[in-house]
This record gives structure tokens, sequence and C-alpha cells, in this order.
């Protein structure tokens, strides 16, 4: 049974849009939260991720998949299907979450490219907000509140890191200049 489900899934993961491959403006919504398949289309996103080794990888196809969300978001609102778009924020704001956390655990460059990526994303979220309808602005703007406290805390820990690292260089240079002037001392006597 389990093999059977597995095979069902990785079929459809073979059968699904190759998202990876577009721009961040064209991303389509896919299967949306008002289609029964809904669940599959989600379970079949996080086994992507987990089969992905790289964490730069995760960090990226968990903000492509926020991005995917943000169009069911839309489609949801164009279509006022209140309930379905909610799903489909709950679904954002916690690839939102899981990218962020993965990019804090990015070394520093890696960190700079995922902030890059994710400044677009918010740009993109604040241009859907632009187009829905009056009752789903009050979501993305949670949405884009999210995201910004997220885009906030990747920030922190930049600099947090880069904090660390300027101790370190200092506590190196001053162990160089003391084992320099020790050297120095032993010249001379």
């Amino acid at each position: 049974m389990l093999k059977k489900t597995i095979t069902i899934l990785l079929c459809i993961l073979a059968c699904m849009p190759a998202v990876l491959a577009q721009q961040i403006t064209e991303v389509q919504a896919g299967i949306t939260p008002d289609n029964p398949l809904y669940l599959l289309d989600t379970l079949g996103d996080e086994i992507k991720v987990m089969l992905q080794n790289n964490k730069e990888e995760k960090a990226r196809l968990r903000l492509e998949i926020a991005e995917e969300r943000l169009a069911e978001i839309n489609e949801m609102s164009q279509k006022n299907k209140e309930k379905a778009r909610l799903r489909a924020e709950e679904q954002h704001k916690k690839q939102v979450q899981q990218a962020t956390i993965i990019a804090q655990e990015l070394p520093e460059t890696e960190q700079n490219k995922f902030q890059e990526r994710f400044q677009k994303h918010i740009q993109h979220l604040e241009t859907v907000m632009n187009k829905v309808p009056e009752q789903a602005k009050k979501g993305l703007q949670n949405a884009i509140n999210n995201a910004n406290q997220q885009f906030e805390r990747v920030q922190s820990r930049i600099s947090e890191q880069n904090k660390k690292t300027v101790e370190e260089l200092r506590q190196a240079n001053t162990k160089i200049t003391s084992t320099k002037q020790k050297a120095k001392g032993g010249e001379t006597t």
C-alpha cells in the first residue's frame, strides 16, 4: 500500500508543471484550494522539498511554493471564494516561515541571495494586494506583514553573523600583533 501511494505521488509530481523555470511574475496558481486535489498538490510540494538535500535549494523551493500560493490567493480572491483564499493564505504563511528558517542556516553569501529573492516576493505580494477585491486586502496585508517580519529576521541573523565575524577578525588580529611583538622582543634579546 505504501509503495502504491509513493508511486502515485511521484507520478503526480512528474505531471505537475515545472514552476522552477518560471520567473516570479509568471507563477500560475495550478491546483487551487477549492479543488479536491489540492491536498495532493500541497503534499507533492512538501515531497519536492524533502527530496532536496541542498539547503539553498530548499529555501529557494519554499519561496517558489510561496509564490504559487500567492497566485492561489489572488485567484481565489477574484472568484470570491473566501474559505479557499484563507486556506491559501495559511499555506503561504507556512512556506514563508519555513523558507526563512532554512535561510537562517545558510552561509552569509547564500543568505544575501535569499534576501534578494525574498524582497522580490514582498514586492509581488504588494502588487497582488493592489489587484484583489477589498475583502482580501486584509489577509494580504497580514501576509505582507508576516513576510516583512521574516525578512527582518534573516537580516538580523546576517547582522549577527557579521558582528561575530568582525569580532573574530579583531581577536585574530590581536593575537597576530601580540605574536609579532613577542617575536620582535625575542630577536632583540
